[in-house]
């Protein structure tokens, strides 16, 4: 699913990207930052956290895992301006990039309403339960969901994407993580251009530092996306977690104009989860409604495990898969970054799932929290893919 930002004190955000600006883009130049925070550990408790199952297992062995600073940035010059941001103003606050499932427009009696004995079981349930992260309303999820993935897929690209990054190369990332991705590649590769396309209206990316080879851009309606990209001039395209709030008639439309937008030889990458978990009757019904959610509003719950598929029937040679699975209970703190993108990413979808479940906001809530923390007591799994193909 992708991610909606909301809710989020300035005060926290402004403080996360102090120390983001302090620990990735000191002007000390002759020293080197490694670019995983302290927070996002591979321990396991049981030694099972990550199960690797790729084409390609081979992870980057250069200066993917670091970040060098940039020769065209001074943290310390507060007079220069911020990174643009170029901001559409002319969407409706009904647009379905907005937030995710926003075009879900179903009537709420697909799902039947809980009964009382479900909905007193459902208050019963506490929200500092000891199976969840504590305060985890008040994380920047999506900055921490960025170093978790650069995590377990071994660096910010992969082999196959890093010989595309050259002096002068055009890189266009989308989806859930965007500032904090496109500053981490920005610094590492001062030499190439970045546009940012933000589909969270609310988000905090004036608050990063300003880098003169970044453009963010937020609230263009899918269909101009990639308008202003000319036949051929894109060379790398990186999408995340952007199954949320793409249907499958988007999804068909976006990855054509990629392709027509990519240079020949210009690869995509898409990243996104396909939360399955199993273990006891409540985590399966939860999961198989949300699917059943999905499917009646032409999203598809499962679009990332067939993306290879898709990718080929788009006239695109795959190149690498990635399957990386994290157990919930046993991934450390780790799975732990995991767990609070998906709590938020169904917090943000309430107003949207919450009727169509039968739910008031707070009996949602609680349900989301009983999902989650069954998935943990039971250290159920969920899988991360990650797909790289490139236009003949």
């Amino acid at each position: 699913m992708g991610v909606s930002q909301s809710k989020k004190k300035s005060s926290s955000s402004t403080k996360d990207m102090k120390l983001y600006s302090k620990r990735y883009l000191t002007t000390n130049s002759t020293s080197t930052t490694s670019s995983q925070p302290q927070s996002v550990s591979t321990r396991s408790n049981h030694g099972k956290h990550i199960n690797n199952n790729s084409n390609n297992s081979s992870s980057s062995n250069d200066s993917s895992n670091k970040i060098q600073p940039s020769v065209l940035h001074n943290s310390n010059d507060i007079s220069r301006p911020a990174t643009p941001i170029k901001t559409n103003t002319s969407m409706s606050n009904q647009s379905s990039i907005i937030n995710r499932f926003s075009a879900i427009n179903s009537s709420p009696s697909i799902v039947s309403s809980p009964s009382t004995s479900e909905k007193q079981h459902i208050h019963s349930h506490q929200s500092n339960s000891f199976f969840l992260p504590k305060d985890w309303e008040s994380k920047n999820y999506d900055y921490n969901l960025h170093f978790a993935l650069k995590t377990i897929f071994g660096g910010n690209v992969t082999p196959t994407v890093a010989p595309r990054l050259q002096k002068g190369a055009v890189i266009v990332q989308m989806g859930s993580c965007t500032g904090p991705w496109m500053m981490d590649l920005a610094t590492q590769y001062p030499d190439c251009r970045f546009f940012g396309i933000e589909i969270i209206p609310n988000s905090f990316l004036q608050d990063f530092p300003p880098l003169p080879n970044v453009t963010f851009e937020r609230g263009l309606p899918y269909n101009e996306i990639f308008e202003k990209f000319k036949d051929n001039s894109v060379d790398y395209v990186h999408l995340r977690t952007c199954s949320g709030y793409l249907d499958v008639t988007r999804w068909t439309l976006l990855i054509q104009d990629i392709f027509r937008a990519l240079k020949p030889g210009g690869v995509i990458r898409v990243e996104d989860i396909h939360n399955q978990p199993s273990g006891t009757v409540m985590i399966e019904s939860f999961i198989e409604t949300i699917r059943n959610i999905s499917s009646a509003n032409n999203f598809d719950f499962d679009i990332i495990a067939k993306m290879g598929t898709i990718l080929t029937q788009q006239n695109f040679q795959v190149i690498e898969t990635k399957k990386k699975t994290i157990h919930y209970g046993s991934g450390g703190r780790l799975a732990e970054e995991f767990l609070l993108f998906i709590l938020n990413s169904f917090e943000q979808a309430g107003d949207q799932l919450g009727p169509m479940l039968g739910l008031d906001i707070e009996d949602y809530k609680h349900r989301v929290e009983m999902f989650c923390a069954q998935c943990v007591k039971n250290d159920a799994s969920m899988d991360w893919y990650s797909y790289v193909a490139k236009k003949p």
